[in-house]
């Protein structure tokens, strides 16, 4: 009877030992602090970005000849051949050119001489004219003196006009026969690899027909962008170029101002920093189009039952908030509903509901 009467105490005793070291919820279930973690929350400013799929593509392709028509003495590259900026790729027979380049620069020295007798004797017409005007006007010379020395600086004026002229005129010859003897020679302007040879050694090419096609190493993105959208997009927008782990930078170099007959869509051409892509290869596209301020917050911290909601950490006690989400940045979402400083609960929420005791993991 002893053992019974105390065991009688004991359970009472237990009971409200339990009872104290937990709290029941609304309906009157014991519940234990649940753990979870919580992140406080702040007004931020964040790049606003718009998020298409490219198709990486060859930057272009360049029909390179030369500037004046004559024999083909050289072709120096083949199809397929990579080449580097400043490679000499073909070269013309430059016998007819050198002559007129020699031609040209004598016309032009002749011309500069006859400039420079030219002047010399303006000047000193100048200097004539300028000593007899004080005579006349001191009435030391007649006035026929003076108009004859007048007559004579127009004179070397007026030859000194032409001559200027006719340098003038030599030098863009020499000029132009410089370039066709400099341009004689085909050059490649960028890295890149031939395409095709269109012309072979000792054939006559004429001026300005395309003798090497040459495709560049650069690269960029073509990307199609909707009517509401390509208004946002400016020449200069900074791109994010992303294909599994790979990111690479790019810029907004071309906006098309007429849409795909087809898909109605506007062609943007993205240049790339680095040639990490493949010809071909499908790309996501983030171009920045501006900034917005805003509170954001893991997407992983909301839920929905019809509205989006969120739970707040409030004296060890989640509380459930209505929230609206205005727009979504990777893994974050800009939301209207939360204030600066809110402790948003971002782990520990599967089973979460309003009211729940909770302790914080400060880990």
């Amino acid at each position: 009877m002893k053992r019974l009467s105390q065991l009688l105490i004991y359970i009472p005793i237990l009971f409200i030992l339990t009872s104290c070291s937990n709290e029941t919820d609304n309906n009157g279930v014991i519940q234990n602090a649940k753990p979870v973690k919580t992140v406080t929350v702040k007004t931020e400013t964040k790049p606003m970005k718009l998020s298409y799929i490219g198709t990486v593509n060859y930057n272009e392709l360049k029909k390179l000849g030369f500037k004046s028509s004559g024999k083909i003495s050289n072709i120096y590259v083949k199809k397929g051949q990579q080449i580097k900026k400043g490679d000499t790729l073909a070269k013309l027979d430059t016998k007819d050119l050198t002559f007129a380049y020699n031609a040209s620069k004598s016309k032009l020295a002749s011309a500069k001489s006859q400039l420079t007798k030219a002047q010399d004797a303006y000047n000193f017409a100048s200097d004539t004219h300028n000593r007899i005007k004080n005579m006349y006007e001191k009435n030391s010379v007649s006035k026929q003196k003076y108009e004859e020395a007048k007559l004579q600086l127009d004179l070397r004026k007026s030859e000194l006009s032409q001559a200027n002229d006719l340098k003038n005129q030599a030098q863009v010859d020499f000029d132009h026969k410089q370039s066709l003897l400099k341009d004689a020679t085909l050059k490649a302007s960028s890295d890149g690899i031939v395409v095709n040879t269109l012309f072979s050694q000792g054939e006559i090419v004429g001026a300005g027909y395309p003798v090497i096609v040459v495709r560049n190493n650069k690269k960029i993105v073509n990307v199609g962008i909707t009517q509401e959208d390509v208004v946002k997009i400016n020449l200069g927008d900074n791109a994010t170029v992303i294909s599994g782990d790979t990111k690479v930078n790019g810029t907004v170099t071309n906006i098309s101002d007429l849409p795909d007959e087809k898909t109605r869509t506007y062609n943007i051409e993205l240049a790339l920093e680095d040639n990490n892509f493949k010809i071909g290869f499908i790309v996501d596209v983030d171009i920045v189009i501006g900034k917005e301020e805003g509170i954001w917050i893991p997407i992983k911290a909301i839920k929905s039952n019809g509205h989006d909601y969120v739970f707040i950490a409030k004296n060890n006690i989640a509380h459930k908030k209505t929230v609206k989400i205005i727009s979504t940045n990777e893994t974050n979402a800009k939301i209207n509903g939360l204030n600066n400083n809110d402790a948003i609960i971002i782990e520990g929420i599967k089973s979460l509901i309003d009211g729940n005791k909770i302790t914080i993991d400060s880990k």
